[in-house]
């Protein structure tokens, strides 16, 4: 709760002279643009026009508060007539800060814009799935015009690469800066390292495009779970003050939606739902909570496609390690409890896990809703590309339906985030969650 003006105000007297004597505090729109990314919030004046405040959000990716009048900013910090103040990151700004708690101005969320015909975009990090990527966004009328490689040698040979998948040059860079400025995307597909996530991603908004972001949205084991939700966070922030799509690549918030259909069901609740997803070991580490930091983000967006306004209930996760490299997942999701008319509580059943390595078994991908069944399976369309076949094994029929990524990433195209910032924000925080029970349970055995 933010304080009262009169309040803020015998406060922020305490506070300003010593804030101008440490010289945290500046003004000048140009000179705190120039400093932007070394401010720990900016303030702005109550009187500020709509269209100036829609600026600043556009513009700066700090926080941004909005208090006091043009009058009490000369009286404080006696900068004479001005609307925009900076602070510099200092202990004296973070306790300024505090006091502006609950005045923080946040920009709508964007799920929908209007993108331009044939949208140029980069693919950070095309050698493995990034491959795959470029490959569906061409096809869906987009085109490809630069990536990000971590070297010379990979580079040339992604280059190769992709000129035989998409028939054109596609250059390859290995500075993120050089390969936004000379190629100027609209889209940025970043298919990195969990861990490089944030900080590509953030580049690319500040620069002016969408980001499109491969599952896991955020992690790295360096970092606690706090920061990781903070900067999620500011990546959500940093999109919608753009007006810019911030999306996270999931197909199977696709899929799951697809067996909803074919179940039958309806408008009926769904109150029970199960996911296996088990694939080849591959280069990835040992363990169960390796295999949920690789997979279990697939299968949360499974849920959150049926969940709908349910939210995980954080004491009811129990956790099971049938063997190792796998591990099951059980939880509920509830409602809130201010809603008249709460849906059923939704129990959840989510196996994960990689097989052993030399196993010939191809992906595994079972799903239950309610007494419906269904398995997932490779297939190729009429044009000899990815496909998906779901079968029903209650009813015994199939459907045939396009390759899950490529939905997401032609309603991306089209202007149009199937996993916008918030629900991948609830993805993170369910998997962080779960993770952190998975670390536990390692430590005493």
């Amino acid at each position: 709760m933010s304080l009262p003006s009169p309040e803020l105000m015998e406060s922020l007297k305490r506070l300003a002279p010593f804030a101008l004597r440490a010289r945290v505090v500046s003004t000048g729109r140009e000179k705190l643009l120039q400093h932007r990314n070394q401010l720990a919030f900016l303030l702005v004046t109550d009187d500020l026009s709509d269209n100036s405040r829609k600026e600043i959000l556009r513009d700066f990716p700090c926080p941004i508060y909005q208090a006091l009048t043009v009058e009490e900013v000369d009286a404080l910090f006696h900068f004479h007539n001005t609307k925009l103040l900076g602070f510099a990151r200092n202990s004296l700004s973070a306790q300024i800060q505090q006091l502006l708690k609950g005045r923080r101005l946040v920009a709508p969320s964007v799920d929908e814009v209007t993108m331009p015909d044939n949208p140029k975009v980069v693919v950070l990090g095309a050698s493995g799935v990034g491959r795959y990527h470029a490959n569906w966004w061409e096809r869906a009328g987009a085109q490809v015009v630069g990536f990000l490689g971590s070297s010379a040698e990979s580079i040339a040979r992604t280059e190769v690469a992709l000129a035989t998948l998409l028939g054109h040059p596609v250059k390859g860079y290995e500075s993120l800066e050089r390969l936004l400025q000379h190629t100027t995307p609209e889209i940025v597909d970043v298919c990195l390292p969990p861990a490089l996530h944030f900080r590509t991603a953030r580049a690319a908004l500040i620069a002016g495009c969408h980001v499109l972001c491969e599952k896991p949205f955020l992690y790295d084991a360096t970092l606690p779970p706090a920061v990781l939700h903070r900067q999620c966070d500011e990546l959500i922030e940093l999109a919608n003050a753009r007006c810019r799509l911030l999306g996270m690549c999931s197909q199977y918030f696709e899929v799951i939606r697809k067996c909803h259909a074919l179940s039958g069901l309806g408008d009926q609740p769904v109150t029970r739902m199960e996911g296996t997803l088990l694939t080849p070991m591959r280069s990835h580490a040992p363990g169960a909570l390796s295999s949920w930091l690789d997979l279990g983000a697939h299968l949360l967006a499974a849920v959150q496609g049926i969940a709908l306004t349910r939210h995980l209930r954080a004491d009811s996760i129990r956790l099971e390690f049938p063997v190792p490299n796998q591990v099951t997942v059980r939880f509920s999701c509830t409602d809130r409890s201010d809603n008249p008319e709460p849906p059923p509580p939704l129990e959840c059943a989510l196996t994960v896990g990689h097989l052993p390595i030399g196993t010939q078994s191809p992906n595994q991908r079972v799903f239950r809703l309610n007494e419906s069944v269904f398995v997932a399976n490779n297939a190729q369309d009429g044009d000899g590309q990815f496909a998906l076949d779901i079968q029903d094994l209650v009813h015994a029929h199939s459907q045939r339906i396009p390759d899950p990524m490529r939905t997401l990433i032609d309603a991306f195209t089209h202007g149009r985030a199937l996993l916008p910032g918030r629900i991948a924000a609830q993805n993170l925080t369910w998997l962080l969650k779960i993770a952190q029970g998975i670390q536990t349970a390692a430590r005493k055995t």
